[in-house]
């Protein structure tokens, strides 16, 4: 019998002390989301250096990506929660199946994403409003992000693989090495250190690429070393499995729509953004990137959460799951209300770590005092979403937040277009929809339905 399957139970995360095995898992994770968020805190560090404009143009062209990746959770989502449930199962050869159809499934829609998204994103621009500067720093940036989408796919995927499996180090080992050589990159390829060439913000995107690129080899040489528990299918010639695909996508799709809703959104936002200068655009670019410290906190929590829950329902224990999913909320409203209190207290210098400029300061300090409270409840709901995701029930946190998300944009206008005629109401407005978002889902998760779904 596979050695997997014949593993200890505490070692599948179906016995033994919940806040243990949350932080066991947890922690790699939230490390790996940190260090995602460190990927566009060096860029727009080292960007921030050109002036607000090189700054802008990263900050809206985020967004712009920020769709591509919600793509890739319709696969990351779907085989995460179905190799953990075959792996709480003791069903290996099942999981090993799983893995081989997503790694398919990114390579063909990395493929529809670069091609779409090369032809969007000058209307992107073109809607947000960006000055002419703006979008032509933007569009070179985007542009080889884009072709590297298939890359960056990849890296997801083999994560969600790993994740699904129990093993969380993994992807943090290759995340780190990716960051490093982003780190490393960034000023020789933006100012033209040394030999190299001086690209601006063209090399802020080369650097994140080739870093993705290392981790994504190394993952796979990992995966190929591993034939205890995968067998590598795509290298043995296996057919394209249609309704295992379809599978994958039916669980991802409703968490794909949530986040490119939400990416969608920001968007919209960054148009209202635009009509109070570049300053405001800057500031809401620095202040979105110091936010997403506490969003991939509460990322990286759920994403253990997401793991824990499927194996435990694969092997017939939904009131474990239901108890990691409320330690999970716990230790999440403890972490971010500290970070709140940092956020009110510190927000002009951490502002300042990324633009000297006094005014980008006091808007994106007014932006982290605002939606300080916020993340709490931010941080509840991202844990949440990844137990519902973890039981393959993803249709509950997309009722929630599709609705509130959309309600940004017009409570956004009227705040600050016509009731303060201030940058501050699109503030609220984020603040405002985040809160009941957080209470919305958990009135829905202690129904307790999510335990009945299958995958």
């Amino acid at each position: 019998m596979d050695n997997r399957i014949e593993q200890k139970k505490e070692d599948l995360i179906l016995e033994g002390s919940i806040t243990k095995v949350l932080l066991r898992l947890g922690l790699p994770v939230v490390a790996s989301f940190l260090l995602q968020t460190a990927f566009n805190i060096i860029d727009a560090i080292w960007i921030g250096q050109l002036g607000e404009v090189a700054l802008a143009a990263i900050s809206a062209a985020g967004f712009v990506v920020w769709i591509v990746f919600s793509l890739s959770a319709m696969i990351a989502v779907g085989v995460t929660a179905i190799v953990a449930r075959y792996v709480g199962a003791g069903d290996v050869d099942g999981a090993a199946h799983v893995a081989g159809q997503g790694i398919w499934l990114s390579l063909i829609l990395s493929v529809a994403l670069g091609v779409v998204g090369v032809s969007a994103a000058p209307s992107l621009f073109g809607f947000m409003g960006t000055t002419a500067d703006v979008t032509a720093d933007g569009m070179s940036y985007l542009t080889v992000l884009f072709w590297g989408i298939p890359i960056l796919l990849l890296f997801f995927v083999l994560n969600a693989i790993y994740q699904g499996n129990g093993d969380t180090k993994t992807p943090m080992k290759l995340l780190a090495i990716a960051v490093i050589i982003n780190g490393v990159l960034d000023p020789f390829l933006i100012f033209g250190w040394g030999p190299f060439p001086k690209l601006g913000v063209v090399g802020a995107g080369l650097a994140t690429v080739i870093g993705r690129l290392v981790g994504v080899v190394l993952g796979f040489k990992i995966l190929l070393r591993r034939q205890a528990w995968i067998r590598w299918r795509i290298t043995s010639g296996e057919a394209i499995d249609l309704s295992l695909m379809w599978r994958i996508l039916r669980i991802g799709l409703p968490a794909s729509i949530t986040g490119m809703l939400g990416s969608t959104t920001w968007i919209l936002l960054t148009q209202i953004t635009t009509q109070f200068g570049t300053t405001s655009v800057a500031a809401l670019g620095a202040g979105h990137k110091i936010q997403t410290i506490t969003y991939m906190l509460g990322m990286g929590m759920a994403a253990a959460v997401t793991t824990i829950v499927g194996q435990n329902l694969g092997a017939g224990q939904p009131n474990r799951a239901t108890r990691v999913a409320w330690m999970g909320c716990g230790i999440i409203a403890l972490v971010n209300g500290a970070m709140a209190v940092i956020y009110l207290t510190l927000s002009p210098a951490m502002v300042r770590i990324f633009i000297a400029d006094l005014e980008v300061v006091r808007i994106g300090s007014n932006y982290l005092k605002i939606i300080a409270v916020t993340e709490i409840f931010m941080g509840i709901e991202s844990v949440l979403d990844g137990a519902f995701g973890g039981a393959g029930d993803t249709i509950p946190p997309t009722v929630i937040a599709v609705p509130l998300t959309l309600a940004r944009y017009p409570l956004s206008y009227y705040f600050a277009l016509i009731l303060w005629n201030s940058i501050n109401g699109v503030w609220v407005a984020i603040a405002t929809t985040g809160i009941l978002r957080g209470f919305l889902i958990m009135f829905w998760f202690h129904r307790g339905k999510w335990k009945e779904c299958k995958v």
